[in-house]
């Protein structure tokens, strides 16, 4: 954990956009955020628990997000973002901001499916999109992938399915 605390400092300092999931997660302060961190947290449920040390998060996650507390932390309200991911995905960000994501398959609960929702994230946040648009997009288009998988392939697909259909998913996007 000492050298994700390492690379999260040079990441604050030369201002790199940052996806932090799963064991990562553990090198962030409890209850808090490393200051001027551009970033996307994607925890499930226990691992949102452990980093809130709350087992009721809504009420720690609001106070957390708002802007009083970010304003020390970013001046930009789309530079955070925590995304606690399952069944529905729950995106919340400063001062207020929060959507769900709930559309596409029931099998995108299945194992690496967080995987894939940090690297779309992460390959959004390299084309230089800011966290909070990027973590939409990338929920989105990563569910719209899992529907047009289970479509295609049907109940049996499994995580690395999915990929292959990220393309078509943003397709369908740009064409809404």
């Amino acid at each position: 954990l000492d050298a994700v605390r390492e690379l999260l400092v040079i990441a604050t300092v030369r201002e790199i956009p940052t996806v932090i999931d799963a064991d990562a997660i553990k090198a962030l302060p409890k209850r808090s955020m490393l200051a001027g961190l551009k970033v996307v947290i994607t925890p499930h449920s226990n691992e949102l628990e452990s980093w809130l040390e709350d087992t009721t998060c809504t009420e720690t996650l609001e106070s957390l997000m708002n802007e009083s507390n970010w304003r020390k932390f970013t001046p930009d309200e789309e530079n955070a973002v925590i995304i606690e991911t399952g069944a529905v995905d729950h995106l919340w960000g400063i001062n207020g901001r929060y959507c769900q994501s709930s559309e596409g398959s029931a099998r995108m609960a299945m194992g690496g499916t967080g995987d894939l929702l940090a690297g779309a994230i992460g390959g959004l946040l390299a084309t230089g999109m800011a966290p909070w648009p990027a973590a939409r997009l990338a929920s989105y288009l990563l569910r719209e992938s899992g529907k047009m998988a289970e479509a295609e392939l049907g109940v049996g697909m499994v995580a690395s399915d999915i990929p292959l259909f990220l393309a078509k998913a943003l397709a369908h996007r740009a064409a809404m």
